[in-house]
Parts: structure tokens; C-alpha cells; sequence
């Protein structure tokens, strides 16, 4: 039993690290939809070694904001379209 949980655990563990290296090479993090946004973010910021503080600083937000993001918990109706952010 031991050896077989061992396996699973270093499976899982490859897996986590080739997924680790396939984002921190990656150029874009792909969103499918709005609930998508706090995992990409999450891994984004795992990818690039950020803490939440880091992120939301070079995102503009409030460090809270980040959490909640990542949560799923946000307001999504809140979240500014492309053209509101520019304008």
C-alpha cells in the first residue's frame, strides 16, 4: 500500500512540475471565460514567483482584490471591460 501511495505522489508531483514549467514559458495564460480569471492569475503569479502583495502592485490592485480573484469569489460584474479600462 505504502509503495503504491508513494507512486501516485510522485506522479502527481511530475505532474505538477511540468505544469509549472509549461506556464512559466508560456507567453499567454489562456481564459475561457470570467470564472477563469482567478486561476489564471494564480498560476501566473506562481509561474513568475510572485507573492499576491507583487502581483496585485503590478496589476493595480488591492491585494484583496487578488485574493478574491483567486477565491472566485469577486464580483464579476464589476470587472472593467477592455474599453472601460481605456477610456
Amino acid at each position: 500500500m505504502a509503495v503504491t501511495q508513494t507512486r501516485s505522489w510522485i506522479r502527481d508531483f511530475t505532474a505538477q512540475i511540468a505544469e509549472f514549467y509549461q506556464l512559466a514559458t508560456a507567453e499567454q495564460i489562456p481564459i475561457d471565460d470570467v470564472e477563469g480569471i482567478g486561476p489564471a492569475l494564480m498560476q501566473t503569479r506562481v509561474a513568475y514567483g510572485l507573492t499576491q502583495a507583487q502581483l496585485a502592485k503590478r496589476l493595480g490592485l488591492a491585494p484583496s482584490a487578488i485574493n478574491c480573484y483567486g477565491a472566485n469569489e469577486y464580483q464579476f460584474d464589476r470587472v472593467r471591460t477592455p474599453t472601460q479600462t481605456v477610456e
